[in-house]
Parts: C-alpha cells; structure tokens; sequence
C-alpha cells in the first residue's frame, strides 16, 4: 500500500494553473506561496499526463494574457509625473507618463522572450537563396591567376595603377 499523499494534487493543480493563467506569477512563486516545492510540481507533470497538460495550457494563456496586457499598457495613457532625464539634465515631465509605459511593456515583453522563446523570444533566420553556385574545382595556381586579375582590376579601378593588358 502506498503512503497517503501529503497534498490534494487537483486543488492545488486549479490552484496553480488559476494564478498560471494571469501571467503575472512565475511557478516557482506561485509553489512558494502554497507551500510546496517547484520540484513536487515537476514530478507530477511527469507522473501526471492531464496534470502536465493543464499546466502547460495554463502557462499558454498566461503569456498571452501578459502579451494583450503589453497593447493595453501602450495604448492608455497614464497621466502623472516623472522624472525624465534628457542630455544629462533631469526634468519632471507632467501629463502622460511615456517611460513608464514603455518600462512596464519592455519588461513584460522581456520576460515572456525568457519564459516562451518559441513564440516570443527573437529568433534570427538565414536563408540562402543563392542557387548558382560555383561548384567548380579550381586548382592552385589557376586560382593564384584569378586573384591578380581581381586584385589588378580593383587596383585599376580605384585609380592606383593602370590596367595590365
């Protein structure tokens, strides 16, 4: 017979995919509050295929959640008074609070790059579209030719020497 289990997995699974669902709790913080191990949390994922499943959605719905927030943010003015410093001089700028809202939607847009890379962190594609390329082989000294016409046609062309003929 196995152990009874220390904690309710289905209240505090809700529990934790309620506060998941927000955007604004890490689980770490969220597992903090409640008194358990982000460990714990893990091996139930693991253990548990729904368990896992309504996590991961939650976490999903978290991060858009904090996306729609960064448009809401940037589209409200916030009236009030800051600090802004322009050439080394610090002046208090009264009316809509610009940095602020650019601090706060940065800072979100920054966590969501770390806690979703795959749709919100910046990816660098490359793409070559150079389909001729020159395949051929070359031998040493044929390349040792090509180099000092190319180098002698730059020559002349930057007006240093006169074309060889």
């Amino acid at each position: 017979m196995s152990a009874p289990r220390k904690f309710d997995r289905d209240s505090i699974t809700a529990a934790i995919c309620a506060r998941l669902c927000t955007g604004h709790e890490p689980l770490t913080v969220i597992c903090a509050d409640l008194g358990l191990s982000p460990r714990t949390v893990r091996d139930w994922r693991q253990q548990d295929a729904e368990i896992g499943e309504a996590i991961d959605e939650a976490f999903r719905v978290g991060t858009d959640a904090l996306a729609a927030e960064c448009l809401v943010i940037a589209d409200t003015p916030q009236e009030g008074t800051e600090i802004v410093e322009r050439g080394g001089k610090k002046e208090i700028h009264h009316g809509d609070m610009l940095g602020h809202r650019k601090l706060q939607i940065e800072t979100r847009m920054k966590l969501l790059a770390k806690w979703d890379k795959r749709n919100y962190g910046d990816k660098l594609v490359t793409e070559n579209t150079n389909i001729n390329l020159n395949t051929d082989v070359v031998d040493i000294d044929e390349m040792d030719r090509r180099l000092d016409r190319a180098v002698a046609a730059a020559l002349a062309a930057a007006g240093a020497v006169e074309p060889e003929s």
